[in-house]
């Protein structure tokens, strides 16, 4: 065999390799504190952009966005993030979730959310939370399939920091019991 051949055909497809990576994996920077302790803020994780609706499980963690139908207040801000979820609800799931304890200063706000509040997962949709209190479906309520921008594969290491090699997320698989 030729060795220039052999050389282009290896550079063609490790740049195959890289464009196909490009297009069906994403590197997202973890901001703020909804995923603690599981996810920290400036940790970095790998995900998956393609991942059918019926593909999704109870306890994976997802990268999602807010649609602008939820956000009638600040649509240009909210559904241009991405935020870092886990999936606690799937189509036909109900959802009981409380307010946590709020300081006083927002306790006002709170007032028009009834206690508790349950939420009925539609067809085509999951509801979504953070480990610790922040944003997601217990004000806003299930996100549509269309919200789905990755599901998370793989927590790698932060900038500047030495991990011999990347943490995988615990993924369940479809034969685990679910606890919601």
């Amino acid at each position: 065999m030729n060795p220039l051949y052999f050389l282009l055909s290896c550079l063609f497809g490790v740049g195959l390799l890289v464009v196909l990576a490009r297009l069906l994996l994403f590197v997202v920077e973890v901001q703020g504190q909804s995923m603690t302790p599981t996810l920290l803020h400036g940790d970095r994780v790998l995900a998956l952009r393609f991942w059918p609706g019926r593909w999704l499980r109870h306890r994976q963690i997802v990268v999602t966005h807010y649609p602008d139908t939820h956000q009638q207040h600040r649509p240009d801000t909210l559904s241009q993030q991405k935020y870092i979820k886990r999936i606690t609800g799937l189509p036909g799931d109900t959802m009981t979730v409380e307010m946590p304890p709020l300081p006083p200063s927002q306790k006002a706000a709170a007032v028009r959310w009834p206690q508790p509040r349950t939420w009925r997962v539609p067809p085509g949709h999951y509801f979504v939370q953070g480990d610790s209190w922040g944003l997601d479906s217990r004000l806003l309520g299930p996100l549509p399939f269309g919200a789905l921008c990755g599901v998370v594969i793989m927590k790698l290491k932060r900038r500047g920091e030495q991990i011999s090699q990347p943490t995988p997320l615990e993924i369940p698989s479809p034969a685990e019991p679910e606890n919601p």
